[in-house]
């Protein structure tokens, strides 16, 4: 019997921690904290439908992320400020925009805070921080609202193209992210501008996105359809191989990659394309509160991934705060011992 790693338990000694109750049966555990944990029952019907329905991204930003975040916060900041010059005076403004961007809590949190208002006509309104960061992870950073909709078709249509910008594309093979259009200006003699039109010109026509490498799209087309086809299907195809059934071969490989294409479209790109999901947001000292009364927890909604400024539940915070501060008639505040 090979020996034991620390802190691995069998399935008897877990049973026995809980008191035996724990009841396993055909690889299946029946212990309701197993049972809450993966099967949502530890949510209201109306959360544990937001999780079985939706696609939850977590994102996180590193040191360079971060700092290139403040630096936009300070740009927007200038920008709300020649509308409304008062605006966000209180942080204060001029030593958020004198600030060179760091790795600081104090300007990351006014960088949130600047990001998360908008515009809605003439007026100044606090909005979910995720209104500005999911475009921005999703459109700009990752490019996902045109990778979903590429087909091999479009991006066969688009290989056959001579532009010079199209052939400079192509044949790029250490990519910049940061410089993709420095580096196709160079290798294909035209203007910025020109590269620039073209982006917006093939995005329309195509869906394909030039600040994406043409290696990504090769990549995706081999190795996607055949990481996601059925096991029937790639046991079909080595046979289709071993038998020199070049028809087969062909067939196979086209079903697959229709159906990956098709499948990332209508599958990922709705949830990429889609407005964020509010969820249910649980201030913790209301609801125990709440339920030392004998009612049930308090909750709002907020929006997911990103949750705003909520005037509600901060008055709620507000005046429970107040409430443990209030005394009886002649009550006395209690002296503090000396020395503290």
């Amino acid at each position: 019997m090979p020996p034991r790693r620390p802190g691995a338990f069998s399935q008897e000694t877990i049973a026995k921690r809980r008191g035996n109750s724990a009841r396993c049966s055909s690889g299946r555990c029946s212990d309701p904290l197993t049972q809450k944990s993966r099967g949502h029952g530890h949510l209201a019907p109306a959360e544990a439908d937001i999780v079985v329905n939706n696609v939850r991204v977590d994102m996180t930003l590193h040191g360079p992320g971060i700092i290139q975040m403040i630096g936009e916060a300070q740009s927007a900041l200038k920008r709300h400020r020649e509308k409304l010059p008062e605006f966000l005076e209180d942080l204060p403004a001029q030593q958020f925009l004198d600030a060179v961007p760091d790795q600081t809590a104090w300007l990351l949190r006014r960088a949130i805070h600047v990001l998360s208002h908008r515009f809605e006509g003439e007026v100044m309104r606090r909005k979910s921080f995720s209104s500005w960061i999911l475009p921005k992870m999703l459109r700009e950073v990752l490019r996902l609202t045109s990778i979903v909709k590429v087909t091999p078709e479009k991006l066969r249509a688009f290989c056959a193209l001579t532009d010079p910008v199209a052939v400079a594309w192509r044949n790029v093979k250490e990519y910049d992210p940061a410089g993709w259009s420095a580096q196709l200006v160079r290798a294909s003699g035209c203007g910025k501008n020109v590269v620039y039109a073209r982006r917006r010109q093939w995005l329309t026509k195509f869906q394909i996105d030039i600040a994406v490498p043409y290696i990504f799209f090769r990549d995706l087309e081999i190795l996607g359809p055949n990481s996601f086809a059925s096991p029937e299907t790639r046991e079909a195809l080595l046979n289709a191989l071993d038998n020199g059934d070049g028809d087969e071969t062909l067939r196979l490989l086209r079903e697959a990659a229709d159906s990956f294409f098709a499948r990332m479209s209508e599958l990922v790109g709705v949830a990429i394309t889609s407005p964020p999901t509010p969820l249910p947001l649980k201030v913790a000292r209301v609801a125990a509160s709440n339920a030392s009364a004998g009612m049930k927890p308090a909750s709002t909604f907020a929006a997911g991934l990103g949750l705003p400024l909520l005037p509600s539940a901060k008055s709620v915070r507000t005046g429970l705060a107040k409430k443990s501060l209030r005394r009886g008639p002649g009550s006395r505040p209690k002296p503090k011992p000396p020395g503290r």
